[in-house]
């Protein structure tokens, strides 16, 4: 849905803001958690994403648990994020305009 004017514009922007400030807090509560179960359940995650038929929420969900474990230390979370990055079905970081 495109919006058609300023204040419009202006309220999704701020809305997507808060949007990030949120996944942000919300992924650093889930790194501050047990290392042993945070790999656990992001582990399930990832086999979770990728068993997913669409592509857009497949990305998705993978690039937050990329975000959480690049936030986590130890040979665990670097191996799963190897895994993330090393996947076919990424998407470019950039975008055409």
């Amino acid at each position: 849905m495109a919006l058609s004017d300023r204040s419009d514009i202006e309220s999704a922007l701020t809305n997507l803001f808060q949007a990030q400030r949120t996944a942000r807090r919300l992924a650093q509560d889930i790194a501050q958690s047990t290392p042993e179960l945070v790999m656990g359940v992001l582990t399930e995650a990832i086999a979770a994403a990728r068993s997913k038929k669409e592509e857009d929420e497949r990305i998705l969900e993978l690039e937050c648990v990329a975000q959480i474990l690049g936030q986590l230390k130890g040979p665990a979370a670097v191996d799963a994020l190897v895994e993330i990055l090393g996947s076919k079905s990424r998407r470019p970081a950039t975008r055409p305009a």
